[in-house]
């Protein structure tokens, strides 16, 4: 997860978009608990596209792997969310914010991931697949 990670980091625009949809969709609430940022919401949805998990797979996952814990910004001591607050936030990102994201992580490959060998030739399968396919963005990060 560290080439996710360091992708993920050097593409705050993608953080921006999300936040956006987060903030379109949210209810100010006077209880509770604090919500999800932007940035675990999209780590969130990266662990949930990779592995396939349905949200309460992914909630446990979360809940009981360090690994996934820590790539989603969650330490030891802090709650991991619900499945309902999952499906909640994940949910509220537009298909327009996924395809945005999308076209900008093309662009991103291409600049800086594309090398030459094995390697290579997988990554440009990945990205064939993906300018046809928005939803399947995070699938080509682990190429």
């Amino acid at each position: 997860y560290q080439q996710i990670d360091r992708v993920l980091r050097e593409n705050p625009a993608w953080l921006k978009l999300i936040h956006a949809d987060l903030c379109a969709s949210a209810e100010q609430a006077e209880t509770g608990r604090v919500g999800m940022s932007a940035d675990q919401v999209l780590r969130c949805l990266v662990v949930k596209q990779l592995k396939s998990y349905s949200y309460e797979g992914l909630a446990f996952a979360i809940g009981d792997s360090y690994t996934f814990r820590y790539f989603c910004g969650y330490d030891l001591y802090t709650e991991t969310p619900c499945k309902s607050a999952l499906q909640e936030n994940i949910s509220s990102i537009k298909a327009a914010t996924l395809a945005t994201i999308n076209r900008q992580f093309l662009l991103f490959a291409k600049k800086n991931m594309l090398k030459t060998g094995k390697r290579s030739v997988l990554m440009r399968r990945q990205l064939k697949r993906l300018s046809t396919n928005p939803q399947t963005v995070i699938n080509c990060l682990t190429v």
